[in-house]
Formats: structure tokens, C-alpha cells, sequence
């Protein structure tokens, strides 16, 4: 009867990694459904092995204590050997489960990282814009922002804001991060997630950074410029004055 509950449980397990399979070899996300459903099927698989275990347990134990097979007889080793097998299933099931959280767990982590994999584009292209109008004028002779000028300082504020937000998205996942880890201080998987998360959002705090001193330079450039405009407009006027005074 057993045998025949857990054979199909793993029939039900194997279609649904064919599942996944095929999910993968198409080149989709693989849902997160599909993992709780081998989540649930390998815990009911658990307690059909551990309901096993426990009545074969109970049958060796009667058997022995009403005479009908002896200690480490040819039956009791037959016997035996039927437990330590149903022992090591139950194992390999626990295991399993452990995976296919973890894998359920790592999908929601691939799906974060693809998201701000995506939203990381839009700054590439603002940088290759940003890298196109540097050739152009920026400001004009009397130091006014030219259009390219206005384009780019707007390009930089696009990835300041891309980047804050980032950091942002980062934080928040460290903290649910912090809230696994509570409950499970040791696991190795969830502190190099951690670290790796964390090294992402000081990377994106100074790319910010960059951007907002990519701004001040603009600005400082626009002043320089003005402030050379108005220097000639002087030099100008003071040769005016000296032409007049001879």
C-alpha cells in the first residue's frame, strides 16, 4: 500500500521537473507555483515514508516480542533492511525539500536581479548619450546652456534618481534578507546574498554620487565659461576706454 501511495507521488514529482524542464529549455521564468507544488508533494511524500517507517518498526518489534523471528535472524535482517531503506528515503525526501526551497528561493532572487538588470539599461543609455553630445557644444561663447547642455545635465539627473532608486530597492531587499538570516543565522547561502546585495547598493550609492558631481562639474563649467565671456566683454571695454583716454 505504501509503495504503491509513494510511487505516485514520485510519478506526480517527476511530471512536475519535467515541468520545469521544459519551462527552462524554452527559455521562460519558471513559475514559483511549480516549486510549491513539489514543496507540498514532497511533505506528503515525508509522512507516507515516516507512517511507513513507524508500522514497520511497530511489526519488527511485535515480531520479535511474540517469538515469531528471532534477533538477528535471516527475517529480522530481511526485515531490518526494509526500514533502513524507508530511513534512507526519508532523508533523500528532506533533502529534497530543502532544495526545492532553495531553488524557489533562488528563482525570487534571479527575477530581482533580471528586474535590476532591466531598470541598469536605462542608464547604459543615458551614458552612450551622454558619450555622443560630449563632442558637441555644451555652452555657447557667452556661456549659456546650449541644448546638448540641457540634454546631458537632464541625463545625468535620470541616472542620479536610476541610482538612488536602485540603492533603494537594494536596502529593502537586505532587510527581508536580515529577517531570513534571523531565523537562520548560520546559513551560508543567505549571508554570501546578503554581502553580494549589499556590495551592489554601495556601488550603485557611489554611481549616484558620480552623477550628482557629473552635475556640479556642468554647472562649474557653465559658471567658467560665463565668467571667461564676461572677461573678454572687460578686456574689450578697458581696451574702449584706453583707445579713448589716447
Amino acid at each position: 500500500m505504501f509503495d504503491g501511495i509513494v510511487g505516485q507521488l514520485e510519478h506526480f514529482r517527476n511530471m512536475m521537473e519535467g515541468y520545469v524542464d521544459q519551462t527552462e529549455t524554452a527559455g521562460y521564468i519558471v513559475s514559483q507555483q511549480y516549486y510549491s507544488a513539489l514543496i507540498e508533494n514532497e511533505q506528503d511524500t515525508l509522512e507516507k515514508l515516516n507512517e511507513e517507517r513507524d508500522q514497520l518498526v511497530a511489526s519488527l518489534n511485535d515480531a520479535v516480542n511474540s517469538g515469531a523471528i528471532a534477533k538477528e535472524s535471516e527475517a529480522w535482517f530481511d526485515l531490518q533492511s526494509q526500514i533502513n531503506d524507508v530511513s534512507e528515503a526519508i532523508q533523500d525526501s528532506t533533502t529534497s525539500i530543502i532544495e526545492f526551497k532553495n531553488e524557489m528561493r533562488q528563482l525570487e532572487w534571479d527575477i530581482f536581479d533580471k528586474f535590476q538588470e532591466a531598470v541598469s539599461g536605462i542608464t547604459t543609455e543615458s551614458d552612450f548619450l551622454v558619450d555622443l553630445m560630449s563632442n558637441d557644444k555644451l555652452f555657447d561663447d557667452r556661456g549659456q546652456i546650449t541644448d546638448q547642455g540641457k540634454a546631458t545635465m537632464g541625463l545625468h539627473t535620470v541616472n542620479y534618481n536610476t541610482y538612488m532608486s536602485q540603492a533603494d530597492e537594494y536596502r529593502k531587499a537586505i532587510d527581508e534578507l536580515n529577517k531570513e538570516i534571523e531565523k537562520d543565522p548560520y546559513n551560508q547561502n543567505l549571508l554570501e546574498r546578503r554581502k553580494e546585495l549589499l556590495e551592489l547598493q554601495q556601488e550603485s550609492i557611489l554611481a549616484a554620487e558620480d552623477e550628482k558631481q557629473a552635475l556640479k562639474d556642468l554647472v562649474q563649467d557653465g559658471i567658467e565659461a560665463e565668467l571667461e565671456s564676461l572677461s573678454d566683454l572687460i578686456d574689450k571695454y578697458t581696451e574702449l576706454l584706453d583707445s579713448q583716454k589716447d
